[in-house]
């Protein structure tokens, strides 16, 4: 009799589990689909059956049988900051290794979400999205040079980026909003160290000759009209540089003495007006906006 009392008992406790264990699965497979903030497709994998876009309210979807993956309505926004770590370099039309950082907001419309769904075969849309963007961008530098999407030239990045990532993700079904690009600067190299130590004893002389192309010095050299010039050639490394715009010489040697374009180094052309006078005067380091080097 005692063994039986005992085997009900035991019974009854696994029947409670049970139940208790189905009551907390089924709950669990509830799922409340927003009738505003969110767009909900359930695929199911325990039979053929299509996925189905869900209305609002409660819907049974049993864990482990059943995916729910749920799309915003509201505009979505991504902050980046490229090159990152899952992307490779961004390098420009000259190979300048180039780091662009901007914002962009997309929305997914409630009738797109299937089609969506279905191209993207259930995965992340934001992070489809980041793709599209790190993809599109890589595109639009390495066909552009550095001087015309940099400083204030970032605009036309801004805009033809507008253009090649809004196509992209209209045809997932997604409208681009916005997108704001911040900056667009140099890449630092990841071998060079941000704290590098002064070399004891090194010295560096810098010599800066206005409007000495190389096709004027190397005929000369080669007559042997630049002796000096051509050891220091021998003895180091030459190359081509490439100006900034509009090509005068207070703006170029400005942006080589401050690492700044024009647009942000403020010295735009010979002459400047005089604010007390209204008179054209030379322009002066007292017009630049930043600092040189040797400040």
């Amino acid at each position: 009799m005692g063994r039986f009392a005992a085997s009900r008992r035991r019974t009854r406790l696994f029947a409670g589990w049970g139940l208790l264990f189905l009551a907390s699965y089924l709950c669990g497979s509830l799922k409340l689909v927003p009738a505003e903030s969110e767009t909900a497709i359930r695929q199911c994998r325990i039979s053929a059956e299509s996925p189905s876009l869900l209305g609002p309210g409660w819907h049974l979807s049993p864990l482990g049988l059943c995916r729910l993956v749920r799309y915003p309505r509201s505009p979505q926004r991504i902050s980046f900051d490229f090159p990152d770590s899952q992307s490779t370099a961004l390098n420009s039309q000259e190979g300048i290794g180039t780091r662009v950082k901007g914002s962009a907001s997309y929305r997914l419309p409630a009738d797109s979400a299937m089609s969506a769904y279905l191209l993207l075969k259930g995965r992340s849309l934001h992070h489809a999205v980041e793709g599209l963007l790190r993809g599109a961008l890589a595109s639009e530098v390495r066909l552009a040079s550095f001087a015309r999407i940099s400083g204030a030239h970032r605009v036309e990045l801004e805009a033809s980026l507008s253009r090649s990532l809004g196509e992209a993700l209209r045809k997932r079904g997604v409208v681009l909003q916005s997108l704001e690009i911040h900056s667009v600067r140099m890449a630092r190299r990841s071998d060079e160290a941000s704290d590098r130590e002064p070399i004891p004893g090194a010295k560096l002389l810098l010599i800066g000759l206005d409007g000495a192309d190389w096709r004027i010095i190397d005929p000369l050299i080669r007559s042997g009209k630049l002796p000096t010039l051509a050891r220091l050639i021998r003895k180091g490394a030459r190359a081509r540089l490439k100006s900034v715009e509009p090509i005068l010489s207070p703006v170029a040697w400005t942006s080589a003495a401050t690492g700044f374009l024009p647009s942000e180094h403020g010295v735009l052309d010979f002459l400047v007006q005089d604010r007390r006078t209204g008179k054209a005067v030379p322009v002066t380091s007292r017009h630049r906006k930043v600092k040189a080097i040797w400040n």
